[in-house]
């Protein structure tokens, strides 16, 4: 029996996402197919998302290696195909102060170099393969939700130009609702050069299609339910077929099922992120808060609020928040964020809700990514815990897994020590704790639940 941290509807493959991605995408979910006979291959992926598939793209295309996907769902059902499509930095809980402490000043710095080499990429791979999917924006706003946050955004904007060669532009109130937009919520922002939106299933589907033309095959509603290894090879089972790889990526991130692999089991924490989308908005309706910008924004919350204006003028508003994942818990969230919403933008209250839908977002104990292979292991390859940025951060790895396993010049080999090797395990005080599902869904939620407390009681200071 599979272990899930979660409600099973949560990790329910069967159902659609009603994300209204789904609903903007054209497309077929016939497009790929179920695997149906026994395969091998040079390197077998775990998981369709962004790293999956860009993993694919790359091992195929610059190294001509015979590579396969295996997904659980339709292409597009997990976390890449349901976040909020922000392409922005970075992918740690960490302030830069504690990563330098913690790494030091140059790591932090290759660490830095890699988040501009992540978006930067997104970019190339839209523009080689023609992927259109609907880029807008320049950059990323913070956005000051109390005005003593302001002197921090200076510091930590100079910070980002001096160390770490990102642009950043310190706004007051007034001159960021000139490009912004206005509310009492709203105490100015800080603006990086760097990153955008995008609509995050159009782009998976590009890499998917991208990677197939490159000679990649990808197989979806093909859940891994057995891995065995057998005379030096891995041997992934489906229900109705098994791949025999030399070598292979789990790609599977917060999805990831405890039972995939013993050495992944207590390294990351999924937490539940949720999004609702308003009906388009007539220009008179923008205005009333005086909504500009389609670049990504956030607020200055320790649980923080992510938001951008969508090129068809409704708004996208996200949040943290939730504990099981079940369909009682997610209508709670939907009224919550709706509110949130209508708090923070008060004369759209009569604007209606047309989409709300949830996902994973992976932490780690480290609270930076992790990216490697085992070292018990050499074949094994993994990446995950982009914690709530993997637009950038997955293809990013993807392409470098595909350099670990494909390439001979060390130049396409450094990963900072921000990103290298696995994370602790979780802290099990009794061994109950780590084999029952129970056990380990009660730990998850007594660090969550503290987590949120924690934060929201700074949030209020």
């Amino acid at each position: 029996m599979q272990r899930t941290l979660f409600h099973k509807n949560a990790y329910n493959t069967t159902e659609p996402v009603k994300s209204f991605w789904e609903s903007s995408v054209n497309y077929s979910k016939d497009d790929f197919k179920e695997i149906e006979n026994n395969e091998n291959c040079d390197v077998a992926i775990i998981g369709a998302g962004f790293t999956g598939l860009s993993a694919a793209l790359h091992l195929s295309k610059d190294y001509n290696i015979d590579v396969k996907v295996l997904e659980a769902g339709h292409i597009g059902w997990g976390a890449s195909g349901r976040n909020g499509g922000f392409c922005c930095i970075s992918p740690t809980a960490l302030t830069d102060e504690q990563l330098i402490k913690k790494f030091g000043i140059n790591e932090t710095k290759i660490f830095y170099e890699s988040q501009i080499e992540a978006v930067q990429l997104v970019n190339q791979i839209c523009k080689e393969y023609n992927i259109d999917c609907d880029i807008t924006g320049n950059g990323f706003f913070e956005i000051a939700h109390k005005s003593s946050e302001m002197k921090e955004f200076s510091e930590w904007g100079s910070q980002l130009s001096k160390l770490f060669g990102i642009k950043t532009k310190l706004l007051s109130k007034e001159e960021f609702t000139k490009i912004g937009y206005e509310s009492n919520n709203q105490f100015g922002a800080l603006h990086l050069d760097l990153g955008f939106g995008l609509n995050p299933l159009k782009f998976l589907l590009g890499l998917a299609r991208s990677a197939k033309f490159n000679g990649a095959k990808i197989y979806q509603k093909s859940r891994v339910t057995r891995w065995e290894k057998a005379n030096g090879k891995n041997i992934l089972h489906t229900k109705s077929a098994s791949i025999r790889a030399d070598k292979v990526i789990i790609a599977t991130n917060g999805y990831t099922l405890d039972d995939l692999h013993p050495s992944l089991s207590g390294r990351f924490l999924p937490a539940i992120s949720n999004i609702v989308v308003t009906r388009p908005m007539s220009d008179t309706e923008l205005a009333l808060h005086q909504m500009k910008t389609t670049t990504p924004m956030s607020t200055s919350h320790h649980l923080f609020y992510y938001y951008r204006k969508l090129p068809d003028n409704r708004m996208l508003f996200g949040a943290r928040g939730g504990m099981t994942g079940s369909p009682k818990e997610e209508e709670k969230m939907r009224v919550w964020l709706s509110g949130k919403f209508k708090e923070m933008f008060p004369l759209w209250n009569n604007i209606d809700i047309t989409h709300f839908w949830s996902g994973f977002v992976c932490l780690t104990t480290s609270l930076t990514p992790a990216i490697g292979s085992l070292n018990e292991d050499k074949s094994v390859f993994f990446s995950f815990g982009y914690h709530g940025n993997g637009v950038n951060t997955g293809p990013w790895a993807g392409k470098k897994l595909a350099d670990l396993i494909g390439a001979s010049n060390s130049k396409n080999l450094v990963i900072s020590k921000v990103m290298s090797g696995l994370p602790k395990e979780l802290p099990f005080p009794f061994p109950l704790l780590r084999y029952s599902p129970r056990g380990r869904r009660l730990l998850r939620q007594i660090i969550i639940r503290s987590a949120y407390a924690y934060y929201r009681f700074r949030d209020l200071f």
